[in-house]
């Protein structure tokens, strides 16, 4: 059984954790960093250009804000399990 969360609207939503960035796929927008209230993301320079990096993962709390604001789907999760 997957562990669940419950919003303000009292909505449940499945808890997704931050796991990698495809650097391929990510654009450098910046957009997860903006919505994540935890600073699991940053901004670093690479040989692409900025790119998004998850150097904090372990602070995630599952609520995919960033799962939303990504636009290319570059931020790769793992489900929460019992």
């Amino acid at each position: 059984m997957e562990n669940k969360g419950i919003n303000r609207a009292g909505r449940e939503y499945i808890l997704i954790y931050s796991e990698t960035i495809d650097w391929d796929l990510c654009i450098g927008c910046g957009n997860c960093v903006r919505v994540c209230g935890q600073d699991v993301y940053v901004m670093v320079n690479t040989s692409q250009g900025q790119k998004a990096d998850n150097p904090n993962k372990d602070r995630c709390l599952g609520d995919g804000h960033c799962y939303q604001a990504c636009p290319t789907r570059a931020i790769k999760f793992k489900r929460a399990l019992e």
